[in-house]
């Protein structure tokens, strides 16, 4: 069952309950917050790709419209309490302009700024073991696109 069918029928059990209870739709896009569990780190989630330019590579600059998973909760509150929501309502958590999108450059330039010196997202990353800066080598998945060299 995907998100809208899921949606779908929580709106018609809603119309079907005669008032007792009404049902909303919350789209956000791209969730943020605490890493609670191994699964958070699926492979191109935001964590992941943090992960990767900490290991020396990165993924191609993509735009991000970003909300705190905290503020997502806080949204959900406020509008299940709220008395303007109607049965069927959908919800866009997202900014409203240009300057709330955030790019994977931006990311980082301030992971760079707070880790100078590791080559975090460069292609470069430092090694432990040989005290030095080598080529990041992916062990799976799709070569990784790297935004510079150093």
């Amino acid at each position: 069952m995907t998100k809208v069918d899921t949606e779908e029928y929580c709106y018609a059990e809603a119309e079907k309950s005669n008032g007792q209870f009404d049902c909303f739709g919350i789209m956000p896009w791209t969730v943020v917050g605490p890493l609670m569990c191994v699964r958070h780190n699926m492979q191109y989630a935001w964590q992941s790709m943090v992960g990767d330019m900490m290991n020396g590579f990165s993924h191609n600059d993509n735009n991000f419209n970003v909300i705190d998973v905290r503020d997502v909760a806080e949204a959900q509150l406020r509008i299940a309490e709220s008395d303007a929501v109607s049965n069927g309502d959908r919800y866009n958590l997202v900014c409203h302009a240009d300057e709330g999108f955030l790019s994977l450059s931006e990311v980082k330039d301030v992971l760079q700024a707070a880790y100078p010196g590791v080559g975090i997202g460069t292609g470069v990353r430092y090694s432990k073991s040989e005290k030095a800066h080598v080529e990041s080598k992916r062990e799976a998945g799709p070569a990784p696109a790297v935004l510079e060299k150093w």
